[in-house]
């Protein structure tokens, strides 16, 4: 049987797109009844967003430590978005 794997395509996207992307998430989450206690937190996926951003800025310099500290930041913002992801495609089951 062949695994199947869901991809989002938020690796492929340029910064900017990714930013804009990751805050218009955060957004329709963030209060959302449907989705109450999202994994990770708004405030992880907040703090990763900013850490992002920040690290976007400084790499517009062209320093190659700044570069590389952007590329780390991507990858975890980009985790995040794929745990958020899982989350609200399978929430977990509530008790009774």
């Amino acid at each position: 049987m062949k695994n199947f794997r869901i991809t989002n395509g938020f690796k492929k996207l340029a910064n900017a797109e990714l930013l804009g992307k990751a805050s218009a998430i955060k957004n329709c989450l963030t209060n959302n009844l449907h989705f109450p206690s999202p994994v990770p937190s708004l405030a992880q996926l907040e703090e990763a967003i900013n850490s992002f951003s920040g690290a976007v800025q400084k790499a517009e310099s062209g320093d190659k430590q700044a570069i590389a500290v952007r590329n780390q930041q991507k990858e975890v913002l980009v985790k995040l978005l794929h745990r958020l992801g899982n989350y609200v495609l399978l929430p977990p089951m509530e008790t009774k």
